[in-house]
């Protein structure tokens, strides 16, 4: 069986996550980690990259930069104040199916909205990519900045 595991990579992780991010549809500058980096470094946060693996293989993740203002809410956010946006990233399989494209994005998008609900933020603001959003378009499930996810878990 397949196993998905979704976990904040360590910084020796992070050029696997780069050459991930450069080979996906939804990668950009603002998804690397030393975009990541700096931009917490510059804002006053935390940066964590979020890396979900299947097996061993890293399948997909998000960058998101952490604060805790006034030592009161807890808050992650995909995009900072001067990119457009950052969000999920999906590694590509090579299938010629359209359904199997869209169900290994669906899996990655769900294990990552999971653990980030897991971990009980006051507030998280996830912006995708134009890639994303425009998938997100054939899925009820409203991937453009919201996770849904099934809550009965808890």
């Amino acid at each position: 069986m397949v196993r998905i595991e979704v976990k904040a990579l360590e910084a020796d992780e992070f050029p696997v996550w780069d050459e991930l991010v450069a080979g996906s549809d939804q990668g950009t500058i603002f998804h690397t980690s030393d975009w990541a980096v700096r931009t917490a470094s510059s804002l006053n946060r935390t940066p964590v990259v979020l890396g979900c693996y299947e097996d061993d293989a890293l399948i997909g993740g998000c960058p998101l930069l952490l604060s805790n203002p006034y030592k009161l809410l807890r808050i992650a956010s995909s995009a900072a104040l001067l990119a457009p946006y950052g969000g999920i990233v999906i590694a590509g399989i090579e299938s010629t199916k359209q359904r199997e494209r869209e169900l290994h994005a669906d899996r990655v998008i769900a294990s990552i909205c999971n653990h980030i609900v897991r971990q009980r933020f006051d507030h998280v603001d996830l912006v995708n990519s134009p890639g994303l959003e425009e998938r997100s378009s054939h899925n009820p499930p409203d991937h453009n900045g919201t996770c849904q996810v099934d809550q009965s878990e808890e």
